[in-house]
Parts: structure tokens; C-alpha cells; sequence
């Protein structure tokens, strides 16, 4: 999975810029159309980035015919801010392979399409828009992330 060439990390998953620019239009495209609601796993790392602030969305509101796409993008993304944790740290060669089980047994999110719950038509509207919200601002750090990573090579 990951290998040191030349003294670059290389990263578990690789995130193509393509990619999320295609999972911004998948979400642009439902986001009227939610009817589930995705509550990831080990939500205490999301519940300790502040109040409604989060830059996790949790839970996410989402069209169950996209929820699996929408977790795998989600979980490449949150691996991904676990290996540049370690980046200079005592821990970053054993970013892949490693680092993957590291961040499998971490606080950090994982989302899971199995685990959602139909829509709370009461609290739709503001949880909607707060998890659009999260989940539009972690896809603009991640692109940011993917820009300064391009710009290094």
C-alpha cells in the first residue's frame, strides 16, 4: 500500500483531485434528496471538535441510494488527516500499511453505510443543512490538502 521513495510518503489511499471533484457534484446533486440520516462510528473525536462546528458531519444526511460512495470518500478523507498526523512524529514510517490498523483502532471517524437512520422529519431541516455544511468544508480542506501536496512534487 505504502512505500518510502526517496524519503516521500506515500499515502494509503490515494485521493485524486478528479475524485473529489466528483464527489462534490454527487453531493451538490442530492443535496435536496436526503432520506437518511449516517451516523459514523467513534463520533467522541467529532463531539470534541466543538459544538455544531465540527468539520465531521454527524450525522450526515444523504440519499441511501449514494450513502456507500458517500462513507468509502468520507473514510479516505479521515484516514487521510490520520497519516498527516503522523507526519513528523516518530509514528510516520509506519504510515500504510500500519498506519491503516493505527487509524482502524483510533478516535477518528469511520463511516459505515449499514448504520443510518431515516430521516427525523422535526429536526430535517437544521441537522440537513448542518451536516452539508461539515461535510462541504471538510471537502474544501481536503482539496486545499491535495493542492499544497501538488504544489511539494
Amino acid at each position: 500500500m505504502t512505500s518510502f521513495i526517496n524519503d516521500e510518503i506515500t499515502f494509503s489511499e490515494e485521493i485524486l483531485s478528479s475524485e473529489l471533484i466528483e464527489f462534490e457534484a454527487l453531493i451538490e446533486k442530492n443535496y435536496a434528496e436526503p432520506d437518511v440520516f449516517i451516523r459514523p462510528d467513534k463520533s467522541q473525536y467529532i463531539e470534541g471538535n466543538g459544538n455544531g462546528g465540527s468539520m465531521w458531519p454527524f450525522p450526515l444526511a444523504v440519499p441511501h441510494e449514494n450513502a456507500e460512495v458517500i462513507c468509502a470518500m468520507l473514510n479516505k478523507l479521515s484516514l487521510r488527516d490520520f497519516e498527516v498526523g503522523l507526519i513528523d512524529t516518530d509514528l510516520e514510517h509506519q504510515i500504510g500499511d500500519e498506519s491503516y490498523e493505527m487509524w482502524l483502532e483510533s478516535n477518528y471517524p469511520i463511516y459505515d453505510s449499514d448504520r443510518v437512520d431515516d430521516v427525523d422529519e422535526e429536526l430535517f431541516d437544521d441537522k440537513h443543512i448542518e451536516s452539508q455544511q461539515a461535510l462541504l468544508l471538510r471537502l474544501r480542506i481536503a482539496r486545499n490538502q491535495l493542492l499544497e501536496s501538488e504544489q511539494d512534487d
